[in-house]
């Protein structure tokens, strides 16, 4: 009974369904938009299996006319690449395959191929730091190993764009003062990668004191003038006295004078301050990072912390830290002790060490390092049960521990000296890239070294603390 009752509740919907659609009138069909015109950019294309986006996928560039009409891809060989609604094709595997593109009765073909990456990139090497003012460019240096490698093409990035910007071609835009890193990526899938550190400085003419002194300059022609008007009162009465007081006067006096003091001495100490201070990368977490370039001869940073304490950043120092790197990565598996002692046996006869060469004889703990035409010497001692390193004029510590852990205690950097002892770890990466972390009681402070560029990385807590402040 309850199946008759169902089977007629369904007839009668569907008869109420007849009725309907044959009173109201169905809807008409939209005709297709026909498509004028049909064309892309580029009729053929050339993928990598396996590389990013731009090199392993690309997107067609269509344009249709009219701008509704409808545009339909397909492609012969799936198993090669493949093609999405929207025309983003991307690699599969080795090969070639057509797609081809519909609109109405427009038709394109554009031709895929798919190639393999046989040689990848080992290595990518980039310009390690670049200075650049507000609104200039500048192009990163760059060069990937091996020369062979099936695929060089390399991708830049940057940390800060509001900053420092670079397009495709590693041309780099200066935005606003302060510090960037900007990154330099294989494409090939390799993952290998270079960074780049970039310093933004003000525009010299807007940051330049100097120029905002400019009228102290016109001093100098309101002088003359008025100097020029005693003639004109004195001249009818005594001829003689002025071709000898007025005239000379006012030619050595008022024009010598205004043109020698205005002009050289806002030109010369207030231009310094605002380009040369170091500008930190502030972390979304507070710590600062400062990115130091390599020094030339004879300068050095300034590093200004707590109540009248300064410090040094020489280039000895840094020669020093670089000099002992190999040695130290040899013996990164024995204690501090032992990793001195290896450095006094071993003799060097004008060793080069990237820009610095070392000259030590066996058996000595001193040893010469020549930077830039100037030498440092550097003394590396086993001393109980630790180990002193010292730069003469430059710093020293001693260091207790094995394993890149360590105890550093009696440091002492120009004429400051740190007082405790401090944990400390040491890492020496396959670069070569140096990279020791002292933590204290306030926070942690991490110094990185490659090739006599230096990033010196300072927790919040420290930076509220000392109010760290580093000008070249």
């Amino acid at each position: 009974m309850r199946s008759k009752t169902i089977k007629k509740a369904i007839a009668t919907v569907a008869a109420a369904a007849m009725v309907i659609t044959s009173i109201v009138p169905a809807a008409p069909a939209q005709a297709a938009v026909k498509a004028k015109k049909l064309t892309v950019k580029t009729k053929k294309i050339v993928l990598y299996k396996g590389a990013a986006a731009g090199y392993g996928s690309k997107q067609l560039k269509v344009t249709v006319k009219p701008k509704k009409a409808k545009v339909t891809y397909k492609i012969n060989k799936k198993k090669v690449a493949s093609v999405s609604k929207k025309g983003l094709v991307k690699a599969k595997k080795p090969g070639n395959a057509k797609i081809t593109i519909k609109s109405g009765s427009k038709k394109v073909v554009v031709k895929v191929v798919v190639k393999k990456i046989k040689k990848k990139v080992t290595k990518v090497t980039a310009t390690k730091n670049i200075t650049v003012n507000v609104g200039a460019k500048q192009k990163i240096k760059t060069s990937v190993k091996p020369k062979k490698a099936t695929l060089k093409a390399l991708a830049f990035t940057s940390n800060a764009k509001k900053i420092a910007k670079v397009n495709a071609k590693g041309v780099i835009t200066g935005i606003k003062a302060g510090n960037a890193k900007i990154t330099v990526k294989a494409v090939d899938g390799s993952k290998k990668k270079a960074t780049v550190a970039v310093l933004v400085t003000g525009a010299a003419i807007a940051s330049n004191p100097a120029i905002t002194t400019g009228p102290s300059v016109t001093t100098a022609p309101t002088v003359a003038p008025t100097a020029t008007v005693a003639p004109t009162t004195v001249v009818p009465t005594t001829p003689a006295a002025p071709t000898e007081t007025p005239v000379v006067s006012p030619s050595t006096s008022p024009v010598v004078s205004p043109s020698t003091s205005p002009v050289v001495s806002p030109s010369t100490e207030p231009t310094v301050a605002p380009i040369e201070t170091i500008a930190p990368v502030v972390k979304d977490n507070g710590d600062l990072s400062y990115n130091l370039p390599a020094l030339a001869e004879g300068s050095s940073y300034k590093v200004s912390f707590g109540e009248g304490n300064d410090a040094e950043i020489t280039a000895g120092a840094v020669a020093a830290i670089e000099t002992i790197r190999d040695r130290f990565e040899a013996s990164a598996q024995k204690d501090a002790v032992k990793a001195a002692e290896s450095f006094v046996t071993k003799a060097y006869d004008k060793k080069a060490f990237g820009g610095f060469v070392v000259n030590k004889e066996a058996g000595k703990d001193t040893a010469v390092v020549s930077y830039n035409g100037k030498d440092y010497n550097l003394t590396v001692k086993a001393d109980g049960d630790v180990a002193k390193v010292a730069v003469e004029g430059e710093f020293s510590l001693t260091v207790k521990g094995a394993n890149g852990s360590y105890t550093v205690s009696d440091l002492k950097v120009g004429s400051v000296e740190g007082n405790g002892a401090y944990a400390a770890t040491v890492a020496v990466a396959e670069d070569g890239t140096v990279t020791a972390t002292i933590t204290g009681a306030a926070g942690a402070c991490t110094v990185t070294v490659q090739n006599g560029n230096v990033t010196l990385d300072i927790a919040k807590a420290v930076q509220e603390k000392y109010g760290f402040v580093i000008s070249k």
